[in-house]
C-alpha cells in the first residue's frame, strides 16, 4: 500500500497517511488478504530512524519472509500439534486419541490467536521509499 509521511516526531516516529487503494490491487495479490488490518487504517505510526522527509511517498508492506513464517504457523502448527497429541494418547484408547487430537488442534489455534494479539504490528511492517 502507498502512503505519505505527514509528520516526523523528535523520537523518529513517522506518521504516515495511508492512501485509499480503490482497486485493491495490492491487497488482492497478498496471501494475508482478509487477515490484515493494514487496509482499514487511515494513518500509521511507526518508529523508523533514517532520512525521511515530510511529504515523501512510501510503500508500506509486510515482509515476504514473515508472511511465509506466519502462514506456516497458521496452517501447520495446529495440524502438527493435533498429530503429536493424538500420537501421545493413542496407546490409551481410541477415545483418548481423538480427545488428544482435539486438544492439540485447539492448542495450535490458541497459539496462533496469541501470536496475532501479542506480535507487535510495527515489527511486521516494512517501509520503502517510492
Amino acid at each position: 500500500m502507498l502512503g505519505t509521511v505527514i509528520t516526523i516526531t523528535p523520537d523518529d516516529a513517522l506518521i504516515i497517511r495511508m492512501d485509499a487503494d480503490e482497486d485493491n490491487a495490492t491487497c488482492d495479490s497478498c496471501s494475508f488478504k482478509g487477515h490484515c488490518s493494514l487496509p482499514a487504517r487511515k494513518t500509521l505510526t511507526l518508529v523508523r530512524p533514517g532520512q525521511w522527509e515530510v511529504g515523501q511517498r512510501v510503500e508500506v508492506d509486510i515482509s515476504p519472509r514473515l508472511i511465509v513464517l506466519l502462514s506456516a504457523s497458521m496452517y501447520l502448527l495446529p495440524v502438527i500439534l493435533m498429530i503429536v497429541c493424538a500420537g501421545m494418547m493413542a496407546g490409551k484408547g481410541d477415545i483418548l486419541a481423538v480427545a488428544g487430537a482435539c486438544a492439540g488442534l485447539v492448542a495450535g489455534i490458541a497459539v496462533n490467536v496469541a501470536l496475532n494479539r501479542f506480535l507487535p504490528f510495527e515489527k511486521i511492517i516494512q517501509i520503502k521509499r517510492c
